[in-house]
């Protein structure tokens, strides 16, 4: 009602960065005051109180980096981790274990925990990952979200050199992680090596637009600027990626949009022990 009432932020902007937390019965649970303050603006913004400890939090990852990175990369790249927690363990802080580092990001809502699956509940929380692992104390993690930014801007100027080798690195760094099939790997990893497009992108993984489902739709906040639908494909070419995109139209989610189009495929071969990257990028008419 209020979302109509405004007219400025609809209700499918406000579930995308502020809805996602469950309660013990299972309703859905918006964050209260950031959805006070986009509706009071008009606008959806990470708006998420200071007051919440991330710099006790930052410190447990710093120090036990090895032990929680597969499970960060996971939840930064929206795939859930399945782990049972028995609470914050307040008598013995410093006794740092998963459960103290993961319990305290619970109870401070960085991450929503029900049916012993523990993910990153909104957009709104996922950028404040990023803030929270971008120092250089939490080694490869930090250097994700460094290369991060890179290759979106090397996407956006069609350097398919250097998004070929970002991808293979943020590929080789993280792809012990994730115990899925070739391709979902792929898809985990694209996930997580373009974070930074987070902040000035709505994301659509398994886009439905045309006559299929786009692997990645990148649809900019501000209309302007590029967009593009981005394929990804394991053991074969980038001309036969980009021409599924062609055929099959999955550009036509980006017409809203009056910037620079652009269909990008990125492919690897499965059976080459360097598992090279291949990319091809092209405008879009």
């Amino acid at each position: 009602y209020l979302c109509s009432k405004q007219n400025k932020v609809s209700i499918e902007e406000l579930k995308e960065w502020y809805n996602g937390y469950i309660n013990e019965d299972g309703d859905s649970i918006y964050n209260p005051m950031s959805v006070c303050k986009a509706l009071t603006r008009g606008k959806c913004e990470n708006f998420w109180g200071s007051s919440i400890p991330l710099d006790e939090i930052r410190q447990y990852i710093i120090n036990n980096t090895e032990d929680i990175r597969k499970y960060i990369v996971q939840l930064m790249s929206n795939e859930p981790v399945y782990m049972q927690l028995f609470g914050y363990e307040t008598e013995e802080p410093d006794l740092i274990t998963l459960n103290t580092i993961f319990s305290l990001m619970v109870i401070s809502g960085l991450l929503c925990y029900h049916d012993k699956t523990l993910f990153i509940p909104n957009k709104e929380v996922m950028l404040k990952f990023g803030n929270l692992l971008s120092v250089p104390q939490t080694g490869n993690l930090s250097k994700v979200l460094e290369d991060s930014s890179k290759l979106l801007q090397a996407t956006i100027n069609q350097d398919e050199e250097t998004v070929a080798r970002l991808i293979e690195r943020a590929h080789s760094i993280n792809a012990d992680y994730f115990t899925y099939n070739r391709e979902n790997t792929l898809s985990c990893i694209v996930s997580i090596a373009y974070f930074a497009a987070k902040d000035k992108y709505n994301i659509k993984k398994e886009d439905t637009s045309g006559k299929g489902r786009a692997d990645f739709a990148f649809l900019p906040l501000n209309p302007s600027d590029t967009a593009f639908i981005l394929e990804l494909k394991v053991s074969k070419s980038v001309d036969e990626a980009l021409e599924q995109i062609k055929s099959r139209d999955y550009a036509a989610s980006l017409a809203p949009y009056t910037g620079k189009k652009l269909a990008v495929a990125i492919c690897y071969d499965d059976d080459d022990e360097n598992k090279k990257h291949f990319v091809k990028i092209e405008e879009l008419q």
